[in-house]
């Protein structure tokens, strides 16, 4: 399982936080509650908010995630465009180079 998110992973996370405008986690509970590795949260949570599409942070003291939806853009955005992305893309190729 790649820690590069897919498309279908960041569509259902949207969804997921648009429905409740605001979520809270304990990070230690997001593999067994939102079924997905930290590692790859942080990431899509990155791309999302270099977008401006959801803003994130994490309480150091609680351990607690907030992810909060941000006002819809006016037309739809292509994450393909993300520089995180590319930066991720462009290391998983390269890690594939190298093999």
């Amino acid at each position: 399982n790649s820690i590069i998110p897919e498309r279908e992973e960041f569509i259902t996370l949207y969804k997921l936080i648009s429905k409740y405008k605001k979520i809270q986690i304990d990070i230690l509970e997001i593999k067994s509650n939102l079924n997905i590795a930290p590692i790859k949260l942080f990431a899509m949570l990155n791309v999302f908010k270099e977008m401006n599409l959801i803003n994130f942070n994490i309480d150091d003291e609680s351990k607690v995630l907030t992810m909060e939806i941000m006002p819809k853009p006016s037309s739809k955005l292509d994450l393909g465009s993300s520089n995180i992305l590319q930066g991720l893309n462009q290391l998983k190729d390269k890690y594939k180079q190298s093999y």
